[in-house]
């Protein structure tokens, strides 16, 4: 079996693993697609399987698992640990599965193997994944089988995927209300192409609603049976324009500021985070109802969109199973994900609006969106008109294709501590970016606020060198230059208390970069591509272009030529485009005195 466009995030990445200590067997054709062969791989008599922080994994695999003969032992890690198991272990019990309880937790012993059906009984009030789980057995067992849910099912869309995908691959189930009821049978399917997730993308589409900026995104399903789909259609509800340009790319548009949400969390509870944070910027206080459930997530997230809320200056309080959240004067804060990866993206948002927002455990993102950063990098970083074509994602994700939203300036790339930890002990802030993005007039300003020299390396060559730059480079050439830039890095490797504004192709020399990043806080500074160009033209110091070309071509080249390398140093990137240098010199201290 071929599946085209997987996601290759924790999550995936884990269940994969976890399959392949089952014996089954696959191979990555290329960074997009997966081979899935028939046979499988005899395996040990008892197996260890560790589905880290994987929920969905843990549940899923629990049930492919009492198929095999082996002893299965699944373990995991962290907020898994505590997340329950008992419904599922129990409706396994009932069809004959050994199960060590460990009072309904991880980590537990299973062992089959599961070879007839039947019926059996299931509490479905926790989760989806139970029932998905047995629903994805089902076909396997000798006569079928029967399921009866006893409680109410929470988060029903995610079942509707389950059973699309299962009658895709021919396989026979009917629903009765509560009751499942899945045919004997093989699953016959040769190819799978996964959708794009509506579930990552929402957290952008929360940051146009905050900001009133525009957001255009590709390869999303308008009839998904996804539940969080519904991201539209609450945007549109609170004020955005929400337009399908094409078959599976759609426009969403935020308003100057988002009205009141009131929306019911039971089947969409992943969108909880986000939501929260535009009720942050909302124009009345606003209302999200059944969000109990929100507590037996990645974390309790439900006790951590009311913490954040809190911290960040606003008011959130329960009324029963509903939670309120009042917007106010919001305020720099740090905020507190509990490593869990929807709190990080959600309310890292806020920070397009208000300066001096951190996020704790960063890479927490990698569960679900590995590409989060980069993706909301695009909102500092507006792209080029040769860059917003539609673009085709590899995987499963949307591929965000243009994002231009007010923002308040920076974008932590790092750990704030490692940043902050570089700043003092280095006694060293070092500031790259492209020419005429601002990094002179914002190295002055964080001088004067800390009291530290102010270094700038095309100063010191001009100085050493007795010509300006552009009657250097006309003489002597790039290289000549890089190399007089080379000796002055040396020179300034060992120099503290001070803020080093680089030339702008400092980083196209990687011994260089490397040399003065060295134990220093890197701040890349950013501005739009026409920015740069309009100052660029203005400049009185008639700076060369580096190629040869027209200015927009030389700017978009070079940019594309030094990005990895600015992503690879930085520790905090920044954007001269809406902020004033006192502004973003005033946040960066307050960063810095924040992460400390």
């Amino acid at each position: 079996m071929v599946i085209e466009r997987p996601l290759r995030c924790d999550d995936s990445l884990q269940t994969l693993q976890a399959l392949q200590s089952l014996g089954y067997v696959f191979h990555w054709q290329d960074d997009a697609t997966i081979i899935s062969e028939a046979t499988r791989e005899e395996i040990e008599p008892a197996v260890s399987i560790n589905v880290g922080e994987s929920g969905t994994t843990a549940r899923l695999l629990t049930a492919v698992a009492a198929l095999s003969p082996a002893a299965v032992t699944l373990s995991g890690a962290g907020r898994m640990l505590e997340r329950p198991m008992q419904p599922l272990l129990d409706a396994l019990q009932m069809l004959g599965v050994e199960c060590s309880l460990n009072e309904g937790r991880l980590p537990i012993r299973i062992r089959g193997p599961l070879t007839r059906g039947g019926s059996v009984e299931l509490d479905t009030s926790l989760s989806s994944q139970f029932l998905s789980a047995l629903l994805l057995v089902a076909p396997c067992l000798e006569g079928g089988l029967q399921i009866h849910c006893r409680a109410p099912l929470s988060s029903l869309p995610y079942i509707h995927l389950t059973l699309q995908r299962m009658t895709e691959a021919g396989v026979e189930v009917h629903r009765h209300g509560p009751d499942f009821e899945v045919t004997e049978g093989p699953y016959r399917i040769s190819s799978i192409r996964c959708e794009g997730d509506y579930s990552s993308v929402a957290t952008l589409i929360a940051g146009a609603l905050i900001s009133g900026g525009q957001l255009d995104i590709g390869n999303l399903d308008p009839r998904s049976q996804q539940g969080d789909r519904t991201i539209l259609t609450i945007a549109q509800g609170a004020g955005a324009r929400v337009e399908w340009m094409a078959e599976d790319a759609v426009r969403v548009e935020g308003p100057s500021r988002p009205q009141a949400i009131d929306v019911d969390v039971a089947d969409i509870p992943d969108l909880a985070p986000a939501l929260a944070v535009v009720a942050l910027f909302a124009d009345q206080p606003s209302v999200l109802h059944n969000v109990e459930r929100l507590r037996y997530k990645e974390s309790d997230r439900l006790a951590a969109i009311i913490e954040n809320v809190r911290l960040l200056g606003a008011q959130a309080r329960l009324e029963g199973n509903s939670l309120w959240i009042e917007p106010g004067n919001l305020r720099p804060a740090q905020i507190v994900t509990r490593s869990d990866h929807r709190i990080a993206m959600s309310f890292a948002l806020v920070g397009l609006r208000v300066a001096g927002v951190i996020v704790d455990d960063a890479d927490c993102v990698g569960k679900s969106y590995p590409d989060f950063w980069r993706d909301l990098r695009r909102v500092l970083v507006p792209q080029t008109a040769a860059e917003v074509e539609p673009k085709r994602s590899g995987s499963c994700e949307a591929s965000v294709t243009a994002i231009s939203v007010r923002n308040s300036g920076l974008l932590p790339l790092a750990s704030a501590n490692l940043f902050a930890k570089n700043g003092a002990d280095a006694g060293r802030i070092v500031l790259i970016g492209y020419r005429a993005a601002g990094k002179t007039s914002l190295a002055q300003r964080l001088s004067a606020l800390l009291n530290w020299e102010h270094l700038e390396t095309d100063a010191l060559i001009e100085a050493a060198c007795g010509l300006p730059i552009a009657a250097f480079v006309k003489e002597r050439g790039w290289e000549a230059f890089r190399s007089r830039e080379r000796d002055i890095v040396r020179e300034l490797h060992d120099r503290r208390r001070v803020i080093i504004d680089c030339g702008g192709g400092l980083p196209e020399d990687e011994c260089s970069m490397r040399l003065l990043a060295e134990g220093a806080a890197v701040i890349w500074v950013t501005a739009p591509a026409d920015t740069i160009v309009g100052r660029l033209r203005a400049s009185p110091h008639g700076r060369p272009a580096l190629r040869g070309v027209e200015w927009e071509r030389d700017v978009e080249l070079t940019f594309a030529a030094r990005q990895a390398v600015y992503e690879r140093y930085a520790h905090l990137q920044v954007s001269t485009l809406l902020q004033s240098p006192d502004a973003l010199a005033r946040a960066i201290v307050n960063y810095l005195d924040g992460a400390v």
